[in-house]
């Protein structure tokens, strides 16, 4: 991808969700859209990575844990991608277990999201991470 069109991708308020098709993704992917957010929604970790390569995207939202392939390894693909650096990758989970969060931070993840959250509450912790894609980004 040449330089201009990089940077257009990574300057859109746009949004990548990977998940196994859950009621939460569905919660998130219609409160960014809602911000404004162009959402981009896949099942197959393949897909996302093609995805990802073909256009960065500034906000990664993923479930964990993933089947198959692990989030750990979807987390290390994405993040070898040239411009990852601009891209703020978070997870969605309903694991409180302290070495299931350790894991996937120390795998490249920067967010989680609870699947318990109520709607007010997830609508104020997605305007945290959207603030913090946005201070990402706008270091460009």
């Amino acid at each position: 991808m040449d330089s201009q069109r990089f940077f257009d991708a990574v300057r859109r308020d746009r949004c990548l969700v990977l998940d196994n098709n859950s009621s939460f993704a569905d919660r998130i992917a219609q409160t960014l859209g809602s911000h404004g957010y162009e959402v981009a929604r896949t099942s197959s970790a393949g897909t996302a990575v093609e995805q990802y390569t073909a256009g960065i995207f500034p906000l990664v939202i993923l479930e964990w844990p993933f089947p198959t392939p692990d989030g750990s390894s979807i987390c290390s693909r994405l993040r070898e991608v040239p411009g990852n650096e601009y891209s703020t990758l978070v997870m969605i989970t309903d694991s409180t277990n302290r070495s299931v969060l350790a894991e996937a931070m120390s795998a490249g993840l920067e967010e989680y999201l609870s699947t318990s959250l109520p709607n007010d509450l997830l609508d104020l912790r997605l305007q945290l991470v959207e603030k913090q894609s946005r201070s990402r980004v706008n270091r460009l």
